[in-house]
């Protein structure tokens, strides 16, 4: 299962969109994605989500000991701001980064989907 946690409902549309048969739980309540970290095998944050809530919820994750692969992405304008965020992901993108790489992500042939 692929787990999401944005606000943006623009891009929650496009993942939604982008997965079939409901692989994909994408959501803005963090204690359901918490509830949800310990299924998936891949983890899509928006590190532009509250901060100190996502960080809360990158810890947790760097904690379990079958965690999921974990991608952060942020617009390059808040990058710096961000930035203690991304030692708690495997990998972090810009948005627009994140936004043109979504279906190689999603592929069934990437490992960590």
């Amino acid at each position: 299962m692929i787990v999401a946690v944005t606000e943006d409902l623009i891009l929650r549309a496009r993942l939604e969109a982008a997965t079939a048969h409901g692989q994909m739980k994408v959501t803005d309540n963090l204690a359901e994605a918490a509830r949800l970290v310990g299924e998936a095998k891949l983890l899509l944050v928006d590190l532009e989500y509250g901060a100190a809530e996502i960080g809360v919820l990158l810890s947790v994750v760097r904690r379990l000991h079958s965690r999921p692969y974990t991608i952060g992405w942020v617009t390059h304008v808040r990058w710096k701001e961000t930035e203690p965020l991304h030692r708690l992901c495997d990998r972090v993108l810009t948005r627009r980064d994140f936004v043109a790489e979504l279906p190689s992500i999603l592929s069934p042939e990437t490992p960590a989907s």
